[in-house]
């Protein structure tokens, strides 16, 4: 079980789950719901990041750092052990990281400690900043961080970086803007647009080990290296994708559907680490449905992915028309639900696409939903490939929400579908260091290795899977 910072240390708050006293929702504005409740020992940061022109930066990597002017705090001096073989302890310790929304908005919810801590911003294309503040128990802090805009900033020659070409087919509105990042935004269109966007691609850093009482294990959200670098619409977009498949001698094409609280900019930067990490070998082809891309917006979330279906049922049978390409899904959080509600859907018509592999990673869908559902799709598919993980925050705070288990559990929580002819594969990733919140394994290293495996059909076993079982059925636990 990972230690208590993993629980203190909760993004995505829209739910209001903590316990003690709570704050008025009118201190947290939009971020949250309903009210925030604050454990005893326990303190918020309310934020927005803006730049120069005071605009709102999503996508900002935000870092709450105890320990100020080289001096560790007393209030967590002694829950760090001393360094292995000796030496000097650690002057100072990450106690959370979030991403901030399409609105700029950021929240953190750390351990007091009664003294100064720093807030530090990154974001491609910025200079970081840094804001010092002063937290005590069961306080909230509003604070604003100006990020400056760096002239010249390119990933054109960098070192270890790839550009990266995907497809995208989206029924966001489109906007009127040059900056392909905010291009397509929140609002609905009943116009599906289609098109190719290019993204650079920096090689993933490794996790870094940190100790806080008991080792944690963070991962640097390889995701935020990213950069979504051109976007255009094409006519041509079916005879590319075809000529894409006859170029790498394919069959397939993998089509990505990102999740909650995603913007296209988001999405489109995880389909490019997913296409190019995991080496998928054929075209790959990102599903943007109008996600809010904020934390506060998880019912419109709700309401948009069910809105998006009949755009995305007809883009896959027309994808299915004119390429004849063997269809590979990949689906995260919320983003499976557009997955399974389609394959049912093609299974009640009597006819669908040919459909390869289905990977459906933490997925936000009613734990018995997922069974019998699968149970349904599981003939029409060549294989389904689970990932689950019981360090999953967003899952977590998903399941307090409905009432039920979410099919993104992990360990003896994971859905588990028995068939014998063995086309569904359970997987708990809890081992694998992700993001604080535990819900972006998906673009770790590890995982994305596993899924090249899948991909190249090397199931079920493989080396770094151990078999296991629960009232359900085997399932496999991942050990990176």
């Amino acid at each position: 079980m990972r230690p208590t910072l993993r629980l203190n240390v909760l993004v995505l708050i829209v739910f209001g789950f903590f316990v003690s006293r709570p704050l008025g929702a009118q201190e947290v504005g939009e971020v949250c719901l309903q009210p925030i409740r604050l454990d005893e020992g326990n303190s918020a940061i309310l934020g927005t990041v803006v730049d120069d022109n005071k605009r709102p930066v999503a996508g900002v990597e935000i870092y709450a750092i105890g320990g100020e002017g080289g001096v560790m705090p007393q209030a967590l001096r002694s829950t760090v052990p001393e360094p292995k073989g000796g030496g000097a302890p650690p002057v100072s310790v990450t106690l959370g990281t979030t991403e901030s929304g399409e609105s700029g908005e950021f929240l953190i919810i750390v351990p007091f400690t009664g003294t100064q801590i720093r807030i530090r911003a990154t974001r491609w294309g910025f200079s970081a900043a840094e804001q010092s503040v002063t937290v005590g128990n069961r306080q909230i802090l509003k604070v604003e961080i100006v990020l400056h805009r760096r002239a010249g900033v390119t990933t054109q020659g960098t070192p270890n970086t790839a550009m990266q070409t995907i497809y995208f087919v989206t029924d966001r509105a489109r906007r009127n803007v040059s900056d392909p990042e905010t291009v397509f935004g929140t609002r609905r269109s009943d116009h599906v647009y289609y098109g190719v966007a290019t993204v650079a691609v920096p090689a993933p850093t490794p996790p870094q080990v940190m100790p806080f009482g008991v080792t944690l294990r963070f991962m640097d959200n390889p995701n935020l290296d990213t950069k979504l670098e051109k976007l255009s619409e094409t006519p041509s977009f079916w005879k590319d994708i075809r000529a894409d498949m006859d170029g790498l001698k394919s069959t397939d094409v993998y089509v990505f559907v990102h999740g909650y609280d995603n913007t296209f900019d988001s999405g489109a930067r995880r389909a490019a680490l997913i296409a190019y990490a995991a080496h998928l070998p054929g075209p790959t082809i990102l599903y943007s449905w109008p996600s809010q891309g904020s934390v506060s917006k998880y019912t419109a979330d709700e309401t948009n992915i069910k809105w998006t279906q009949v755009h995305f049922h007809s883009f896959l049978d027309e994808l299915a028309r004119q390429t004849d390409a063997r269809i590979n899904l990949v689906a995260h959080s919320m983003g499976n639900r557009a997955v399974l509600d389609a394959l049912e859907y093609f299974v009640h018509r009597g006819s669908q696409p040919r459909f390869g592999e289905v990977i459906l990673a933490a997925p936000d869908v009613d734990h018995d939903t997922y069974r019998d559902m699968v149970q349904e799709i599981a003939d029409t598919v060549e294989h389904v490939t689970l990932y689950g993980s019981t360090n999953d925050q967003a899952i977590r705070l998903s399941k307090g929400f409905h009432g039920y288990s979410r099919a993104g559990d992990g360990g003896q929580g994971i859905p588990v579908v028995t068939r014998q002819d063995k086309r569904v594969d359970a997987i708990d990733a809890s081992a694998v260091p992700a993001d604080l919140m535990g819900h972006a394994y998906l673009e770790t290293k590890d995982i994305l290795i596993d899924v090249q495996a899948v991909t190249e059909h090397k199931y079920p076993k493989r080396n770094h899977l151990t078999p296991s079982a629960n009232g359900e059925g085997g399932y496999w636990i991942f050990n990176p």
